[in-house]
């Protein structure tokens, strides 16, 4: 092979597994098309002086234009959007508003807690714990305690009134 054609395969080579990387994330492919890129300009070099110092030239343009598109316009794409945030981490929140208000109230399992399962309580769906072993789904159960968005319920049995 000789060296031009070298040089161009391992070119395009480069900047297509480089461009892969977008798709394929890993850092592989990316790490790879690098060696390719250094390479070229390694052949580029055997081709003549002047013209390796173009190629590491063109490729180190290459690579700030392909990253600078990349940021711009990359999280405006569909996959951008699905890989991206649409809101900035203020907006979250650590725990659900509210759960204070459960405290002592009476509900019913809606699944079977084991010890983890759902409850409705006060109306809400919510994400419960059992204070001991397992309780029956349709169980009545109250709430003991909340840490965070921890709620630990209690069975309560038949012949006690709610309280």
């Amino acid at each position: 092979m000789e060296v031009q054609t070298l040089f161009i395969v391992l070119f395009l080579v480069g900047i297509l597994m480089i461009g892969a990387e977008l798709f394929v994330p890993g850092g592989i492919l990316g790490a790879l098309g690098g060696l390719m890129l250094l390479g070229a300009i390694g052949a580029a070099f055997f081709i003549s002086p002047t013209f390796g110092l173009a190629a590491a030239g063109a490729a180190a343009v290459l690579s700030v234009v392909s990253i600078a598109l990349w940021i711009t316009l990359f999280p405006k794409t569909g996959l951008g959007k699905k890989m991206t945030l649409a809101q900035d981490s203020r907006a979250f929140k650590s725990s659900e508003e509210g759960l204070e208000s459960l405290l002592r109230k009476d509900g019913v399992a809606s699944s079977d807690l084991r010890p983890g399962g759902f409850a409705t309580i006060d109306g809400r769906r919510v994400n419960v714990v059992s204070e001991g072993g397992m309780i029956s789904r349709d169980n009545r159960v109250r709430v003991t305690m909340i840490e965070g968005n921890r709620v630990v319920v209690r069975a309560i049995p038949d012949d006690e009134k709610q309280g």
